[in-house]
């Protein structure tokens, strides 16, 4: 079985929204609409906060791998970043070094070394800044579509 590419930032929502939005057929036809509403433009409102916040590279891959999934049939919506990358970035890189694995030496545009050197990098986070941003929209939002 494949293993899905990506990482996933975890919101922890308020117990009363956890409820709310876990038991949507406990309500009318109509809140349930809303509900099922606010989750997907939600969803949609955090694609679009983590594309604005993702760094772009001279590639542009990280955020052409920004992707959103919503399941109407459960209400829930993903977004997720499949970029190889995109964790690196996230989190940030600890130093470590490269040795090779099948040669006796490694080669890098033209100079061959025994080991490289690979710096720490920084955080630069985009998902969870963009998940703080948008949170706080939709748990209003969830909240007026309860209680019209």
């Amino acid at each position: 079985m494949a293993r899905a590419k990506g990482f996933y930032i975890k919101s922890d929502l308020t117990d009363a929204i956890k409820k709310a939005v876990g038991d949507v057929s406990k309500y009318d036809g109509e809140t349930q609409r809303r509900l099922k509403g606010v989750i997907r433009k939600g969803t949609q409102d955090l694609l679009r906060a983590s594309k604005r916040k993702a760094r772009v590279g001279s590639t542009g891959n990280l955020v052409k791998g920004i992707e959103m999934e919503y399941d109407e049939k459960y209400n829930r919506g993903f977004v997720k970043s499949t970029a190889n990358h995109s964790f690196l970035l996230e989190h940030g890189v600890n130093p470590s070094f490269a040795f090779p694995k099948n040669k006796k030496v490694l080669k890098f545009k033209g100079v061959f070394a025994r080991y490289a050197f690979i710096p720490a990098r920084k955080p630069r986070p985009f998902m969870k800044p963009a998940l703080d941003e948008v949170e706080p929209k939709v748990v209003k939002a969830l909240k007026e579509a309860i209680d019209p």
